[in-house]
């Protein structure tokens, strides 16, 4: 369990995620990094106050805010507040586990359109990348359509084809077949679906770019359950290990959602540690469905 007295009712977290929390208090006392709650808050502030969703209405039939659930907003908090003694971004890479239909697409798209208008990264470029040109337009088209249900946005993102854009920046879908001709400039790639990359292929091409840019972040995102021969699962144990402390790595993030040894997957009380979002984006009811949690 995490939290206290002060912070409201528990949060029901599996092994590494409790590792993550971890890490981030044992760096605070550390002293080697800093963090900022005020680029913390500005970031979880972007989210809940500027983005809307569009699945959804509120009270006053307008698109529902994007209001982080505190697994969210750890990770939208962490990769943003923390900072080198340069000013820029501690983390330059991040790594994201949790079950299907937990809000991870949505989540990076709102982060692409943080890195688009709020970043001040001159002429950012975002890309939302995957495998096949379909796959990485799922991504895009989600920030898209958080664009068009967010005014502030709307009235400031131009979109065009598979662009979005914002003063010289932009944001855009990212494949294998265009990546092998063309030479990106990442201030962010934003890469979904990790575990059907068949190699690294996509990742490298990205971050080819990286030296062009002063806080450059690949972010990556994948469902629990992968071939473990896989790209995907390297990173996953690359992550378990810094985590676990057996391998320094001060600039990934990694929160991956796990199930404790021991715990009976078929026990509706261990699922949220595997579905952070349970009961907000994943209904228990679907997950009753696949009699099973993860």
């Amino acid at each position: 369990m995490l939290g206290d007295e002060t912070a409201g009712a528990p949060i029901v977290a599996g092994p590494l995620v409790r590792m993550a929390c971890q890490r981030h208090l044992e760096d605070r006392r550390a002293g080697v990094w800093a963090f900022s709650e005020a680029r913390a808050d500005t970031w979880i502030g972007f989210f809940e106050h500027v983005l809307r969703l569009p699945d959804a209405l509120d009270e006053d039939g307008m698109p529902k805010r994007f209001v982080l659930e505190p697994a969210l907003a750890f990770i939208v908090g962490s990769l943003m507040g923390w900072i080198g003694t340069d000013g820029c971004r501690r983390f330059r890479e991040g790594y994201i586990e949790m079950g299907k239909g937990n809000a991870k697409t949505p989540l990076l798209a709102g982060i692409g359109l943080g890195g688009l208008v709020l970043d001040g990264e001159p002429a950012p470029e975002i890309y939302a990348a995957a495998v096949t040109r379909d796959q990485a337009k799922i991504m895009h088209r989600d920030a898209e359509r958080i664009v068009e249900a967010s005014p502030e946005l709307a009235s400031v993102v131009k979109r065009t084809v598979n662009n979005l854009a914002y003063e010289l920046g932009f944001f855009r879908p990212f494949s294998r077949d265009q990546g092998l001709k063309s030479g990106p400039r990442p201030h962010m790639a934003l890469i979904d679906e990790v575990h059907e990359h068949p190699n690294g292929e996509v990742i490298n091409k990205l971050r080819a770019g990286f030296k062009f840019r002063k806080q450059p972040l690949a972010l990556e995102i994948t469902n629990s359950g992968f071939d473990r021969t896989s790209v995907c699962w390297q990173h996953h144990q690359h992550a378990e290990h810094v985590l676990h402390g057996s391998v320094k790595d001060d600039r990934l993030f990694a929160y991956v959602c796990a199930l404790d040894e021991g715990d009976d997957p078929f026990d509706e009380a261990v699922w949220p540690k595997s579905n952070p979002n349970l009961n907000v984006s994943v209904r228990l009811d679907a997950l009753r469905e696949q009699e099973v949690g993860g």
